[in-house]
Formats: structure tokens, sequence, C-alpha cells
């Protein structure tokens, strides 16, 4: 993990193809009838790892939890609210890694909501229209943009591989491994 100037470029390096397969296997999904998938996986997924965050982030840099947002945009489909039984674990010493990729997929939601508009879609945006990630993202950008030690950088890699694992887990279709 030498070699990197930041922090972010080092995450951005380490997860750069399975970060890809997540996006070609979501996008598509909030794109049309598969919405309601797409925001399944998105609660999924997140509900265990806003509960680790919960307890491993530092004081003050909690991301904003999403799934109640998740949760009113599957209500408003008609979608029941999933259970969600997997567990997610990552270093705590990695949290940066985990607050990078969550935050960081705000910035693709928002490209979603203007691809889901431009394309006559509407409805269920809550989720994909907040304001609150971003905001959050804006804020932890400082931190991201230092440069961490091998140590840092290799903890906040696994971590954020931990969240690209779960997503791919719940994303993939037929129990195929999108993370492989």
């Amino acid at each position: 993990m030498t070699g990197f100037a930041t922090l972010r470029d080092s995450l951005r390096a380490a997860s750069d193809r399975s970060h890809a397969a997540l996006d070609a296997a979501m996008g598509p999904l909030a794109l049309g009838e598969d919405l309601p998938r797409f925001l399944r996986v998105q609660y999924l997924a997140r509900r265990p790892i806003e509960a680790w965050l919960a307890r491993a982030a530092p004081e003050g840099w909690e991301p904003p939890v999403q799934t109640p947002l998740i949760a009113r945009d599957l209500g408003s489909l008609g979608v029941e609210i999933p259970d969600v039984r997997a567990r997610f674990a990552a270093p705590r010493e990695g949290f940066l890694g985990v607050a990078w990729a969550i935050a960081g997929s705000s910035l693709g939601n928002r490209a979603i909501a203007v691809r889901r508009r431009k394309a006559g879609l509407a409805g269920a945006e809550h989720f994909l229209c907040d304001d609150a990630m971003p905001a959050y993202w804006q804020r932890l950008l400082p931190r991201l943009e230092q440069c961490g030690d091998p140590g840092e950088a290799r903890a906040c890699s696994d971590a954020a591989a931990a969240v690209f694992a779960l997503f791919a887990h719940h994303a993939a279709p037929d129990g195929l491994d999108l993370a492989a």
C-alpha cells in the first residue's frame, strides 16, 4: 500500500475491480423495474454496516444513517422491508475505509437519480437524493486526502473490501459472487 499520495488513492487502487463490478451490477437495477431490488440490496448491506459504524466510528465521525430512507422508499413502492441476517466485520482501525466506501457511494446515488429523471422515472427517491451523505463526504475528504501510514492504509483497504464484499453478496444474481 505504499507509494500512494493519499489514503484515498490507496483505497481507490485497492478496490478498483470490486468497485467497478458492483457499480456494473447495481447501476442498471436502479434505472428500471428493478428499483425495488436495488433498494433491497442497499438495505440488506447497509443495515449491518451501519450497526458496525455505530460501534466503531470515532465520536463525531459517524456517517448519516441511510436505512430509514431506504425503508421509506421501499414502503412507497409497496415492498416489504427485508429481514437482515448478515453481519459486518472489519478492523476497527479501518473505519476510514468503511466511511469512504459508504459515503463515496452517495456520489453514484446522485448520478443514478439524475439518470432516472432523464429517463422519466420518478418516485422512491429519498435515499438517492438525500443531502446528508454528500455533506458527510465533503467533511470526510480532508481526512482521506492525507497520507496514511502503510498499516492504516492496509486496514482501511481491508475494511473497504469487506463493504464491497457484503454489497456484492446481496447483489449477486443466483448466488454468484461479484467480489471474485
